[in-house]
């Protein structure tokens, strides 16, 4: 049987926001009250927010945007593997790991995981990442999506 998990973090106003990102704001635009037949709701927000996708031009001039990529990248079977208590993320620690050839999606859970049990806080700027060798390890293996 194929278990289907959705990583996404729930909207909210109070998420954190990365230094400088504009705060995110919900406002009712029509309501059923107002004598409207629907309620209708306005979401403005910078896209770099809650749970999305950093595409390769976030971080590389003339890269792909994230209109120009494969959703099939996005969805599929994927490996989670726990690294805790790490902040940097280094190619030895996903050796470590003995991700299977042939794995296209690794998903990574770190001490920022437990971040969202109450995001009401501002942005820890010394998250957990990949270092540039273990950024090369997952290239090098495949990987087509951390």
């Amino acid at each position: 049987m194929t278990i289907i998990k959705d990583i996404t973090v729930a909207f909210r106003t109070d998420l954190p926001l990365w230094p400088g990102d504009p705060a995110p704001s919900l406002s009712l635009m029509k309501s059923v009250e107002g004598g409207y037949r629907c309620n209708v709701t306005r979401i403005d927000t910078g896209v770099h927010f809650g749970t999305h996708l950093d595409a390769p031009c976030h971080f590389v001039e003339g890269g792909r945007t994230v209109e120009d990529l494969d959703l099939d990248t996005l969805v599929g079977p994927c490996i989670v593997a726990e690294i805790p208590d790490i902040a940097e993320i280094t190619a030895k620690h996903l050796d470590a790991l003995d991700i299977a050839d042939g794995t296209l999606r690794l998903l990574l859970k770190t001490r920022n995981s437990a971040l969202w049990d109450k995001p009401d806080h501002k942005f820890f700027e010394d998250f957990a990442a990949l270092t540039p060798d273990a950024a090369q390890w997952v290239v090098d293996r495949g990987i087509r999506l951390i």
